[in-house]
């Protein structure tokens, strides 16, 4: 099980980090679950000035390019709008067999404090860091406008940004190497963006 951290002013934080962790009630299957979508013109899908749906994310960014990207076994994905739309991609640890997940979110205006294009992600970026912690790596990576990696003790931390339109990544430090971390947020910046 991995830390959550709860930072009641800043509604990304909690729902991105809540999603992180261990579920033992996912079946043995390992057939790849899709997410089928109903998006209709107001999930915006077009425009890179609003959040996505949780359902778009999910369909756009898919289970395959995720595997492909991480080189995790994704057996599900699972879209999630109850706060900051994200789309869960779970897994099978390779230590001790447990699921796992990995989280990427679409930021509505309300969780980069209304601000827009490079001031939200460094918004972003500034939470992403106080939840690295100290000591944390911090790494630019070469997608969308402006993106950035920081590993801290357990976590990737992943921030994108393509016109005003802001993407977060989570993902367990000890599942994924930082050089699958940095394709995947490539990756989200180009499906997502």
């Amino acid at each position: 099980m991995h830390p959550r951290v709860v930072l009641a002013a800043v509604v990304i934080a909690v729902t991105a980090l809540n999603a992180c962790g261990s579920d033992d009630d996912v079946g043995e299957s390992s057939a790849v679950e899709t997410i089928a979508t109903t998006a209709t013109p107001t999930d915006a899908t077009d425009d890179p000035t609003d959040a996505l749906s949780a359902e778009v994310i999910c369909e756009r960014l898919t289970v395959a390019s995720v595997t492909a990207d991480t080189g995790l076994d994704i057996v599900r994905a699972t879209p999630d709008d109850s706060a900051t739309p994200q789309c869960a991609y779970e897994y099978t640890t390779e230590t001790g067999g447990g699921i796992s997940n990995l989280t990427v979110a679409s930021m509505r205006a309300e969780d980069v404090g209304g601000l827009t294009g490079r001031d939200a992600f460094d918004f972003v970026v500034g939470i992403n860091e106080s939840i690295a912690g100290d000591g944390a790596e911090t790494q630019e990576v070469s997608a969308g406008d402006a993106a950035i990696r920081i590993s801290g003790a357990s976590l990737h931390l992943g921030v994108v940004q393509v016109g005003d339109r802001v993407l977060t990544l989570i993902i367990p430090l000890d599942d994924v190497g930082s050089d699958a971390a940095d394709s995947l947020i490539a990756t989200m910046a180009t499906t997502l963006g």
